[in-house]
Formats: C-alpha cells, structure tokens, sequence
C-alpha cells in the first residue's frame, strides 16, 4: 500500500475524483461525484454536508446570511476526511452565516 494512503486514506478518493474541462473556468471537479469523502454537485461544486445531496449546493435551503468561498484545493479542502471538514463547512458551522464552497 502507498505509505500516502496509510497516513492519510482518503486521499486516494481525491486522487480517483477527477476533473472536467469547462470554457472560461479551465477545470472543475467531477460533476455529482459521491463518496463517505467528498460529495460535488452538477457543477462539481462540494457540498457542506452529506445529508440532503441536491443537484447544486444551491438548492439547499439555507435560512442564515449567504456568502462565499473561493479558491483553490484548500478552499475545495482536498484532503479532508469529510464534507463537513472543509474550510467553507467549519466556518458554516461556527458562524450565523452559510459559506457557499465554490473553490476548485
């Protein structure tokens, strides 16, 4: 086994995820890629939270003040053990406020 995957095993989901090219972006995640890891919606956007996977981040129903989070791998939180250990997510959960990830 790759001693990578013996420290940190969900990075072998993030290596499988993948991406798609699009115009004027250059690249997203997968689109609506599911896992216990990492969950993307039809943009290929990642979801804060497991439960209620809509078609986009967007059709969740947030009732709290909206805002963003851009970025690269960090904001989209490669290597983390779970959609609710991103950035974007702990900040949702620790704020009145819902930070939409929108990082890539």
């Amino acid at each position: 086994m790759n001693s990578r995957y013996e420290l940190a095993p969900q990075l072998k989901t993030y290596d499988n995820i993948g991406i798609e090219w699009l115009p004027h972006l250059m690249f997203t995640q997968t689109t609506n890629f599911r896992s216990e890891i990492v969950n993307t919606d039809c943009y290929g956007l990642r979801f804060n939270k497991k439960r209620n996977l809509n078609q986009s981040i967007f059709d969740e129903k947030i009732t709290s003040k909206k805002s963003v989070f851009i970025g690269g791998s960090t904001a989209f939180g490669v290597g983390s053990s779970s959609d609710q250990k991103t950035i974007p997510s702990l900040l949702s959960s620790s704020s009145d406020c819902h930070f939409y990830n929108l990082g890539g």
